[in-house]
């Protein structure tokens, strides 16, 4: 997961005094069950959450000049990385750390490249347990991409150390090619970053049609399908016309949802001190069997890796919370707000971790053979993407989105990203940065060389500000939420206002990568998708379960529905019932039965990307049982 820390120098960072206190909550922060958990107290840890992991720049921007090793940045770590390190084993947790196949991580600090060997015996040195490695600054072609994670992966497994190796190189070909997969890695990336919200997610979902057989239980862990990092209401709401990124309460739900389906890695990311401001429905998502508070000091910035159990020590000192959550309706963000009891989600992660099903399947598929999620089922029927975007320009970490970090640089100043076929520009002149399509006089075939375009371009000074043509004394400036805005220049130059262009990208002072918006197609507004996944049963093992999950992307409550041939590709055993028994898994309650299951059936689903985890069970009894058996 990402940290956020307040004393560095930028999100994604976390220094040896933020890291202990979030393991020491992990290992030791209570939360009282209610709901179906009988009562009691447990801790993260108990409930699987393991690996504590910060992301890029814990190391120097250069590698010892004697020996050649990594470097833990000095001002995060004064005493050395061992005794976080330490800290955290002594907690019963893992310590994750971050790296790059390529020559410089996505932070231009060292990578892998060339020092695979070295820097293998330097992770196993320090005690590392999972090793995130991107894939920045080195080739995308897929056979050398998977020469290189090989190399690595030979390294450390001549350590002797288990540590479990998790891809990030954005593609599906990292689980279905003949040497990825079980062969390559424990976990690997299969879609972009999600941190540009909604559509990034649909995405990593697409991505992996026809992949999920892949993933499954092997020697040292197995491999595991990995969608990137769950996100929280809010991200990717950049404001304008692009709102079909921004992750609403109801699209949270159903990203976790989805990811539990689908037997990804869940992550966990948040802020020790932001936690204050984290949005019930999140709280309800990532705290299992749990009472929660809007003003309760907790941590989240953790990782269950997909169907691994984990067994929980019994920890002498815990801090107790005791609170209860302000809620209010996941559907919509503008209902009063009223005192209520956060249930549990540990029914949904049970779907995530169900190892034993009454089939060799153990992945999600898509059931309803729809068109995908993230592009127009027909172009004859689908009205075409304008090229002009209007979303807020903003910075994310380099390496997620490769294509929308890419700008071109005019000889004139215009900024464009080919990807988008979009220009960064002053909205209406005004401070406000956005990227534009350049839709002007069709006798104009560029914004460039025109002095009525100005507000498209800008000036690159040596010093590292870059100035509007429009208005030279306004310089790019960075904002706290991480867009972009045109200000008075300072001077000196401080560093929100001070960027690096080099290789084609455009970061800030941080190493955050300006990226761009892409359009969201037309088919993620107007579709619905049903997809499903085998479960195990103790109450009719030869029957089994199935969880189904129904998505709604149209705009508002629309019957989803799973017809006969959806429910043909569930592969319901012969000794499941004609009657189906269903559980809501959110709402941890049952639902009327489904008389006649193999003729299909339909469900009222809240739009907007909302969805319903749903549990298909044989038995009454089972559906009727909150408690996973």
């Amino acid at each position: 997961g990402d940290y956020q820390d307040p004393a560095a120098p930028g999100p994604g960072r976390g220094n040896a005094s933020y890291i202990a206190a979030i393991a020491e909550f992990i290992a030791n922060g209570s939360i009282p069950l209610v709901g179906g958990g009988g009562g009691g107290w447990t801790t993260l840890k108990d409930l699987g959450y393991w690996y504590v992991n910060p992301s890029s720049s814990w190391d120097e921007m250069e590698r010892s000049p004697t020996t050649g090793e990594l470097v833990p940045r000095k001002d995060f770590y004064p005493d050395g990385i061992e005794p976080t390190v330490d800290h955290i084993h002594a907690l019963g947790l893992g310590y994750g750390t971050y790296g790059d196949r390529g020559t410089l991580d996505c932070d231009k600090r060292p990578g892998q490249l060339g020092h695979e060997a070295q820097d293998a015996a330097y992770f196993a040195k320090i005690g590392v347990d999972w090793l995130k490695s991107d894939s920045c600054y080195d080739t995308g072609a897929s056979a050398t991409a998977i020469a290189h994670y090989a190399t690595m992966r030979d390294a450390l497994n001549a350590t002797g150390r288990p540590i479990w190796y998790a891809l990030c190189g954005w593609e599906p070909f990292y689980a279905s090619d003949p040497k990825g997969g079980t062969r390559l890695a424990n976990s690997a990336r299969i879609g972009p970053d999600t941190g540009s919200g909604w559509s990034a997610v649909l995405k990593n979902i697409d991505n992996l049609n026809g992949i999920g057989r892949f993933a499954g239980h092997a020697m040292a862990g197995g491999f595991w399908n990995d969608g990137s990092l769950q996100l929280a209401p809010g991200v990717g709401c950049h404001g304008g016309d692009d709102e079909s990124t921004c992750m609403s309460r109801a699209r949270h739900r159903s990203m976790f949802s989805l990811y539990c389906v689908h037997a990804l890695n869940l992550v966990m990311t948040g802020n020790l001190p932001g936690i204050a401001q984290l949005d019930p429905a999140v709280m309800e998502t990532w705290y299992p069997t749990a009472f929660v508070c809007a003003m309760c000091v907790v941590v989240v910035v953790v990782v269950i890796a997909a169907l691994v159990s984990v067994v929980a020590a019994r920890v002498e000192k815990r801090l107790h919370l005791f609170c209860v959550a302000s809620c209010s309706s996941i559907y919509s963000d503008t209902r009063p707000r009223e005192l209520c009891v956060v249930r549990s989600n540990s029914e949904a992660i049970a779907v995530n971790q169900d190892t034993s099903s009454w089939t060799s399947i153990r992945h999600g598929r898509r059931l309803d053979g729809g068109p995908p999620l993230t592009m127009p089922s027909s172009a004859a029927s689908q009205p075409a993407v304008s090229s002009v975007i209007y979303a807020k320009a903003h910075t994310a970490e380099c390496g997620g989105e490769p294509t929308l970090q890419l700008w071109n640089i005019s000889a004139t100043g215009a900024i464009l990203n080919n990807a988008t076929d979009a220009y960064v520009a002053m909205a209406g002149c005004d401070k406000t940065l956005i990227y534009d399509g350049c839709s002007f006089d069709p006798n104009v075939t560029t914004c460039a060389g025109r002095g009525d375009y100005r507000h498209f371009e800008f000036t690159f000074r040596g010093d590292g500000a870059i100035l509007s043509q429009y208005n030279p004394a306004l310089c790019v400036s960075k904002q706290d939420d991480s867009t972009l805005e045109a200000v008075p220049c300072g001077s000196p130059l401080p560093a929100s206002q001070t960027w690096i262009h080099t290789s084609g990208q455009i970061t800030d002072s941080v190493g955050h990568c300006l990226t761009a918006s892409q359009p969201s197609p037309p088919g993620q507004l107007n579709t619905t998708a049903v997809f499903g996944r085998p479960l195990s049963s103790t109450y009719s093992p030869a029957a089994g379960a199935y969880s189904v999950l129904l998505l709604n992307n149209q705009p508002t409550v629309t019957n989803v529905t799973c017809g006969v041939a959806c429910v043909a590709n569930m592969g319901l055993p012969s000794a499941f019932p004609e009657t189906a028994f269903v559980r809501d898994l959110w709402a941890h309650s049952p639902l009327a039965p489904i008389v006649s299951i193999r003729s299909g059936f339909s469900v009222a689903v809240h739009g907007a990307g909302a969805s319903m985890l749903l549990k298909l069970c044989a038995s009454e009894a089972e559906c009727a049982n909150p408690t996973p058996k």
